[in-house]
């Protein structure tokens, strides 16, 4: 997407006036949808152990002032800080006291050092402060990045190898890496017509949408290409019934 980007800019500044009119509303449809996702894509770069946070920083760095650059790698970082310690404490495991210890006086009076020691080292162990929730991440952020040329490097399986090293990481990427399913058509994006993407079409579970586009599909291959735009009361009909 920032080749996208870069080939949008580069077009509007030096391109001719026929293509700067041309790239102009794609520029705008294009920031009407992406910059949404910024946030998002900065956050998986960084679960790619190839990049991390040095990929972020290589590309801001090109485009910002460098204190423009530092607050935005800043606010990437605390994102990431925040969803991590969000996770890590909804899977804390849940404190436990210890229960009293129930003697007789003759029992105490026997052991009455043995027990005070004991006393004195679970004292010291309760006190003794646990490390913070974010080490984890400090860690992978600290740790050199995978070897970017790598050819047999599978993304998926590097987080199965580390999670038990990594295991709240392992399971964001888990979240943050899934591939997404939708239904737009591939031409929907600078699609210069109607909308390909109906209301009721991106409410449709899979199966749904599976038996309509099979079912529409046999009514009109004989008309061959037809506009889902113009069909659309029919599919809403359709959804009703089912």
């Amino acid at each position: 997407m920032k080749k996208i980007d870069k080939h949008l800019n580069d077009a509007i500044k030096t391109g001719p006036e026929y293509i700067i009119n041309m790239v102009t509303p794609m520029k705008e449809k294009y920031e009407k949808y992406w910059k949404k996702m910024d946030d998002f894509a900065a956050i998986n770069i960084v679960f790619d152990p190839r990049c991390k946070l040095e990929l972020i920083n290589f590309l801001i760095s090109d485009e910002l002032s460098t204190e423009a650059a530092a607050a935005s790698l800043n606010q990437i970082k605390s994102n990431i800080y925040s969803w991590f310690n969000d996770l890590a404490r909804c899977q804390a495991p849940a404190p436990q006291t210890d229960k009293p210890d129930k003697r007789t006086k003759s029992t105490e009076d026997g052991n009455d050092d043995n027990d005070r020691f004991k006393a004195y080292l679970a004292g010291k162990k309760s006190n003794h402060s646990a490390p913070s929730p974010s080490a984890e991440l400090d860690l992978y952020l600290q740790e050199p990045t995978v070897d970017i040329d790598s050819p047999s490097f599978d993304l998926l399986i590097w987080w199965k190898v580390n999670s038990l090293q990594f295991p709240t990481l392992a399971r964001m990427a888990k979240i943050i890496l899934m591939i997404p399913m939708t239904s737009i058509a591939s031409e929907s994006a600078f699609s210069t017509g109607g909308r390909v993407l109906s209301d009721s079409r991106s409410r449709l579970k899979p199966e749904t949408l599976e038996a309509l586009v099979c079912g529409q599909d046999w009514i009109f291959h004989d008309e061959g290409l037809y506009d889902l735009k113009d069909d659309e009361d029919d599919v809403e009909d359709v959804i009703v019934i089912t």
